[in-house]
């Protein structure tokens, strides 16, 4: 396995049930329930991209209970259309690949450990880089270590491949210089806001994210 590689991409969602059947009707395979991440008021759906990656569809949590209004990861709980709103690199080493990117110009946030548990009744647990303005989409990836935890991906629903994935930014060479540090190949291209592409080859042929 690479010392970093694509874990998983994000796609925000207004109303996680609506974006599951929309991905549904649109890939010919079903995302399957994650679960909750309790305090956070997110609730995720996920869907194997092969290769041990995975696509998470993430929506608010109607059973958080938090305040009207309350800041939500990605912004997603002010999203007017689904989109993609992140993605995520896998290491085995999150403070010296956190550390190599601040040493290029981009501090990728605090380590923290979080969990969940699934449909099953399975806890999952993993460490991650979380920034303090985490409602904000930044073309910068996040780093995830899922230690012991089994993968997500190895009990996703598959059938579909991502062909390959593009971040866009007008900070490109930034983005460039801050992946090469920590080994990171993934095509970065300039524009004037942040925006994601996926392509995936699904059941029912090409399918672009973004």
């Amino acid at each position: 396995m690479p010392a970093t590689a694509i874990d998983h991409l994000v796609y925000g969602v207004a109303d996680l049930d609506h974006g599951i059947s929309d991905l549904a009707g649109r890939t010919g395979v079903r995302p399957a329930p994650g679960g909750r991440h309790l305090g956070r008021g997110t609730a995720n759906a996920i869907l194997g991209l092969g290769s041990a990656s995975y696509l998470e569809v993430l929506g608010p949590d109607p059973l958080a209970g938090l305040p009207a209004g309350s800041p939500l990861a990605f912004g997603i709980g002010e999203l007017s259309q689904p989109r993609l709103v992140g993605w995520a690199l896998r290491t085995s080493d999150l403070e010296a690949k956190a550390d190599a990117m601040r040493a290029q110009g981009w501090d990728p946030g605090n380590i923290e450990e979080m969990e969940r548990e699934t449909a099953e009744g399975t806890r999952l647990r993993w460490r991650l880089t979380i920034r303090r303005e985490e409602s904000q989409v930044t073309p910068f990836p996040f780093l995830i270590d899922w230690g012991g935890t089994p993968h997500p991906s190895t009990s996703a629903p598959a059938g579909i491949e991502l062909m390959d994935f593009r971040v866009e930014d007008r900070r490109a060479e930034l983005v460039r210089r801050v992946l090469a540090a920590i080994g990171a190949d993934v095509t970065v291209a300039e524009r004037p806001d942040t925006a994601f592409a996926a392509r995936l080859r699904t059941p029912q042929g090409t399918l672009v994210l973004d």
